[in-house]
């Protein structure tokens, strides 16, 4: 629709991503700064103007991140911060480069699933303590990739501040970054979340759309797919439905244009609608009997 439209025109790369020394403050550090806000953060505003929080949400999300104890950091935070630098100063959008870069983020992403107990989930809008919290905050560190994205609250905002150190007090954590990592496809959050009697009903229909399911026709993100496919393969017990898509854009695509982005919605259409009469099924009234 016009929001996917208007965003798409406001995710330059030079507006969403900037290679400069940040302060590192609640995100893991990496060579591409995030700068979310700045590209779409007047999209997510209130009637009043203010930024908007999950409790101010008339449909309930969740967004998935994952939650790094001290233990878990197997280097030095200028280790991460500086990875991948060589790869984007050779612009790692290039073929060749994307081979290595994508070698290379397999390698610290291993690292991490490695480390599952330092690692927990910090599901934004599901616990209580981020009601509060900044939509457009936790989708920065829902999309930081370790060792490439970095996203932090470093503006002049005490109330995020405050929420982020309780909330990293309360889980014993010293950064956040991108969700997937320990939840790829997050059925059992909106499970429980559903269970909980917050929706009003307690029968929900789980739909689980996996767009990073192991695919060999593409096997340069292939390694990448399997490190994640454990935990999703997990929460598929809590879906209904699940369908895996075949065709997506490469994971380094990091700004799609908008043909592509409308391209992956072709895609998507199509993959999705053998699945339909069934979901129109499952999501029927049915009478009291």
């Amino acid at each position: 629709g016009a929001p996917l439209v208007e965003a798409s025109h406001r995710l330059a790369w030079d507006r969403v991503f900037r290679v400069l020394q940040m302060e590192s403050r609640y995100g893991l550090p990496a060579t591409l700064r995030l700068y979310l806000r700045a590209a779409i953060g007047s999209l997510f505003l209130s009637p009043e103007g203010q930024p908007l929080r999950f409790k101010d949400l008339e449909i309930p999300m969740l967004i998935m991140t994952t939650g790094i104890r001290l233990e878990g950091l197997q280097h030095g935070l200028d280790f991460y911060e500086h990875y991948l630098d060589d790869a984007v100063s050779k612009n790692f959008q290039r073929p060749r480069q994307r081979i290595s870069t994508l070698m290379r983020l397999g390698s610290i992403l291993k690292e991490f699933v490695e480390a599952e107990d330092a690692l927990c989930e910090v599901v934004f809008g599901s616990d209580p303590a981020t009601y509060d919290a900044d939509i457009v905050d936790a989708a920065g560190f829902s999309s930081s990739i370790p060792g490439l994205i970095h996203y932090d609250v470093l503006r002049d905002d005490r109330h995020m501040k405050s929420l982020l150190d309780e909330l990293y007090a309360r889980y014993g954590i010293t950064r956040l970054m991108e969700g997937g990592v320990v939840n790829n496809v997050p059925c059992r959050p909106a499970y429980a979340e559903a269970m909980s009697g917050r929706l009003g009903r307690r029968n929900p229909f789980v739909l689980a759309l996996d767009c990073f399911q192991p695919r060999l026709r593409t096997p340069l993100a292939y390694g990448i797919q399997q490190l994640v496919r454990p935990n999703v393969l997990r929460n598929l017990p809590y879906a209904t439905h699940y369908v895996g898509f075949e065709k997506m854009l490469s994971p380094l695509n990091l700004i799609p244009t908008l043909p592509e982005l409308n391209q992956t919605i072709d895609w998507s259409i199509k993959e999705l609608t053998p699945h339909m009469p069934l979901i129109e099924m499952y999501l029927k009234e049915v009478r009291p009997l």
